[in-house]
This record gives structure tokens, C-alpha cells and sequence, in this order.
């Protein structure tokens, strides 16, 4: 997900608190998301590199965790890794995310994964 620019500035000098940020149940998300986002968010899947909504999309604005809402990623920090997904080079705070060793898809990876999995 993105936020646009004129938002950012609304949320400067707030503190993230991951507590504000609930995801919803099971049923409820069967309903939000699309089959494929289900896939991904909840299923430890992976979209098609280069294929995605996201990996060159760079317009300003913050990126948030598509299930809670919870701002992630800053546009400032995206970059072109060539890797055919997004790619950041820090999260908006630290807290905000944790860092999975993945070895799926016949590749040693990095996965960016939402530090609270309630």
C-alpha cells in the first residue's frame, strides 16, 4: 500500500506504536485482500518478481503494511535492487519490521517481514 505525500506530513514527529495497528481476523481478511494478497500476507507466499504492483513504483509517500496499516517503509529510502521487488534500505523505525533469512524460490534472500505477527 502507499500514502500519499500530503499525509506524511499530517503523521511527522509521531511515534509508531505497533499496539495502534490490529489485524484483523482470519474471516475478515478472506474478504479484504485479493487471492493473491491473501497468498502473500498470510500464506508466506512470494509475488512475481518484476510483475508486482510495487517493485517500480516511486512515487513520494510511505508504504504500510497492507493487512494493519502500519506505516513500514518510507519512499526516500526505496531503491532499485534488480532483485524485481521493492527494495528499502531501512524501515521508517526499527522496531517496525524484523529481517527472515529466506531460501525459497532457489535463492538466499532477505525477507522483510512485519516485526508484530499477532
Amino acid at each position: 500500500c502507499h500514502i500519499p505525500m500530503q499525509e506524511i506530513n499530517e503523521l511527522k514527529g509521531l511515534r509508531i506504536n505497533p499496539g495502534d495497528y490490529v489485524r484483523p481476523s482470519r474471516e475478515e481478511l478472506k474478504k479484504l485482500l485479493s487471492e493473491e494478497d491473501y497468498y502473500v500476507t498470510q500464506q508466506s507466499g512470494t509475488e512475481r518478481p518484476f510483475q508486482n504492483k510495487y517493485f517500480d513504483h516511486y512515487e513520494k509517500g510511505i508504504y504500510v503494511d497492507k493487512v494493519t496499516g502500519e506505516p513500514l517503509f518510507s519512499s526516500t529510502d526505496k531503491f532499485t535492487s534488480g532483485c524485481g521487488w521493492p527494495a528499502f534500505s531501512k524501515p521508517i523505525e526499527a522496531p517496525a519490521v524484523v529481517n527472515r533469512r529466506d531460501l525459497s524460490h532457489g535463492m538466499d534472500r532477505i525477507e522483510v517481514l512485519r516485526s508484530r505477527r499477532d
